[in-house]
């Protein structure tokens, strides 16, 4: 999932905006979240996410600034290779049920409070011990 929050700083002349990814239907997380309607999900409901700032050649929390006047092809590049470089890259190591669980067991979390970093866990855990 892609979230494109447009910042309190912009303006009828200029936008200013980021980028929030998440990741949602990680199997075997489906399993647990059979009621949720993946429709009407949103970025912050996401087992993992990042903000694309974490991408960057030094992790930062990053905001584009766009007007009528500026060109888009320097914005689209940066976020394509971002996406490319970074964005696909991380979402393939940690697609897996298991690569989660060694995410999540090193403390790390993308996306997620402590709290549901450790239920996440716990949770996951117990379908691959019963998947066993």
């Amino acid at each position: 999932m892609i979230d494109l929050p447009r910042s309190k700083d912009s303006s009828a002349h200029s936008i200013k905006f980021t980028i929030n990814l998440g990741a949602i239907s990680v199997e075997p997380l489906r399993r647990w979240d059979v009621d949720r309607d993946i429709n009407r999900e949103t970025v912050w409901g996401a087992r993992l996410g990042e903000r694309v700032g974490a991408f960057l050649a030094t992790p930062d929390d990053h905001w584009w600034a766009i007007s009528q006047h500026s060109p888009l092809s320097d914005v689209e590049g940066e976020i394509a290779h971002l996406l490319v470089s970074g964005v696909l890259p991380f979402l393939q190591k940690h697609v897996s049920g298991s690569d989660l669980i060694a995410l999540w067991d090193t403390g790390h979390s993308p996306g997620l409070t402590e709290g549901q970093r450790l239920r996440n866990l716990a949770q996951l855990k117990e379908i691959a011990q019963r998947a066993a």
